[in-house]
């Protein structure tokens, strides 16, 4: 059985991992709307004499509506949303208890693993940055945290990085690399 601690900080790194992800799906959610608006109504206003064809406002305002119907970046936002608002709540649950008792520990361990399974395969740099932001919230050594590079934190939105390394920070300083997470 885990130590309260441990399923908090899980839940606690879920919770900022799917924030993040539904931030980022809402985003993209708003940016197809004002493609499809702005386009569409360019289009329709005669606006290339300003900016481009009506041709090709008609095209842009086309595929992002079709990127929004294909891609549902809404719901994955709402899914998101929803996974973490859930997680907060297991992580308020923990805090609530004063003495937890095995059994409310066992409770909690199975709503996580009921949780992970709702949830959609994970970008693991997203991940990893969700990891260290849970570990600098709740005041962790620096080098245990996960070390993140460049590439792969530019990326974490759309690659899922399976496969792919990451190492503690403390392992990269022993290999006298320079970590920049």
């Amino acid at each position: 059985m885990r130590e309260p601690s441990k399923i908090n900080f899980d839940a606690l790194r879920n919770a900022i991992y799917h924030t993040a992800r539904r931030n980022y799906y809402d985003f993209l959610n708003r940016f197809m709307s004002l493609l499809v608006v702005a386009a569409g109504a360019g289009a329709v206003a005669d606006f290339e004499r300003f900016f481009a064809s009506p041709a090709l406002l008609a095209f842009v305002a086309t595929m992002a509506g079709l990127f929004q119907l294909v891609f549902d970046f809404g719901g994955k936002a709402r899914t998101h949303e929803f996974l973490q608002r859930r997680f907060y709540e297991l992580t308020a649950e923990i805090a609530q208890a004063e003495k937890p008792t095995p059994s409310k520990i066992r409770d909690w361990e199975a709503a996580l693993k009921r949780l992970y399974a709702e949830e959609p395969p994970p970008m693991r740099a997203m991940d990893a940055i969700a990891y260290n932001a849970a570990a600098e919230s709740l005041g962790s050594d620096k080098a245990k945290r996960i070390y993140v590079t460049s590439w792969q934190s530019f990326n974490r939105y759309w690659w899922e990085f399976n496969g792919a390394d990451f190492p503690y920070v403390s392992d990269v300083k022993a290999k006298g690399a320079s970590p920049s997470a």
